[in-house]
Formats: structure tokens, sequence, C-alpha cells
């Protein structure tokens, strides 16, 4: 619902709800300037995936993206070992290696990884393993990243072409958390009517059915570096 009324209507960018995208933009800003590869900051697209990856390690073949977090979010990821907070960032990335992969056939990618800068400082967190840890992410079958967004692309045609669409899921809406703070378009929320519609209801059905798989894919692989960490332990 988001995308397509950020399509149909006006709207006004609120930006004081954009000090954290803004605060992301520089830390990108910086760290491609301390890059010391050539391989990054490179803009792909195929007919269902667009995206700008941040770098690429041709020594370690590893594909890094740069995410600025709150260490609450860290904590959760590192210490609780949530895979829902991996969620789309383990999607985002897996889109950047099938696009880079598809463009550059002969390039080999052994890793995914997501160089976290915390936004508060270290004498608040008071814990170094926060400040800037590096998270290592699975490798999502492309069937499974394919059929997300086929289902995601499906369900915008539809709603333009209708004009309509239901509400936004929990996990696009944040637990409605982003709808009352940082949902530009919320306004216009109201002015749609609540209706039944069996094509989105069958799409959502298949799109949770394919979340599922990816969120079990990142649970396994959470559980598989919990038993290498304890092997190292042991050695």
């Amino acid at each position: 619902r988001e995308s397509m009324l950020k399509i149909l209507r006006p709207y006004y960018i609120n930006p004081n709800k954009r000090i954290a995208a803004v605060v992301g933009s520089g830390v990108h800003q910086l760290m491609q300037k301390l890059m010391t590869v050539e391989t990054g900051e490179e803009t792909l697209y195929n007919e269902i995936l667009q995206g700008t990856y941040d770098m690429y390690d041709p020594t370690t073949c590893t594909l890094y993206d740069y995410k600025t977090w709150s260490v609450s979010k860290t904590i959760k990821i590192l210490k609780h070992k949530d895979p829902e907070s991996l969620f789309e960032v383990a999607l985002q990335l897996n889109q950047y290696r099938m696009l880079l992969t598809q463009t550059y056939p002969d390039l080999k990618i052994k890793n995914l990884a997501v160089q976290v800068i915390t936004k508060e400082p270290l004498s608040i967190i008071k814990d170094e393993s926060l400040s800037s840890p590096v998270i290592y992410l699975p490798m999502i079958p492309d069937k499974l990243v394919n059929s997300y967004f086929e289902i995601k692309k499906t369900k915008l045609s539809i709603a333009l072409e209708e004009k309509w669409a239901p509400m936004c899921q929990a996990r696009e809406c944040w637990n409605m958390r982003k709808c009352s703070s940082y949902c530009d378009v919320n306004m216009y929320c109201s002015d749609l009517p609540a209706k039944n519609h069996t094509e989105f209801e069958d799409l959502d059905e298949k799109q949770k059915e394919v979340e599922s798989k990816i969120i079990e894919v990142i649970k396994k692989d959470i559980e598989e570096q919990e038993d290498i960490d304890y092997l190292l332990k042991l050695i």
C-alpha cells in the first residue's frame, strides 16, 4: 500500500523523520572514501531486482553492506539471535549477490556480510563487541529471492491498476510503528475502504509462505554459526 500511494499521491517528506536516513547516507559516503578496493557503490538491475551494493572484497570474495544501527538492534541480533531482525538485510544482500553474479558471471561470492556502525558512541555502549561488528549472513536460494520479489511486483501492479491495496503487512510496517511516525503517506490510508480481494489474499498467503522459508534459512544459519563458535571455544 505504501509503495502504491507514493506513486499515485503527492506527499511531503518531513525532514525530522529523515534524520536517521541522513546519518546513514553520511556514513555510507565516509565508508566509500575509506574503501581500499575499487569494486563498490555500483547500481545493478534486471527485470525484477534493482540495488546498489556497498563493497565487494575480491581477496575474501565477500560482499559487504554497511548498516547504521542502534545498539538495541545490534544486541537483538548478536545476543538474542533473532532471525526476524536479519530478514530484511539478508534478503537485500542476496538480492545484490544475484544481481552481481548475473552481471559478472565469473565473479565469485563466498560470503555475505553486514558491517555494522552503531549509532551510539562507545562511551555509552561500553562494550567494544557492539560498536562495529561484522555479521555474516546466509545464502538464500535464488528461487526464494525471485519468488519474494515476483510476488511484491505482482501486488504492486494490481494495486496501481485498481488504485487500491490492503493494509501493509506487519513486517512491512514494523508492527504499525512505521505508520504513526515514519510513513510519509499514512494520511491517505483512511481514504482506502476495507474490502475483500481474493487475488491479494492469495498473494499474501504465498508471500507469507516464502517469508517463512527464508526465515528458516536464516535460523538454520544462526544455529550453525553457534555450533562453530562452540567448537572453537573447545579448541
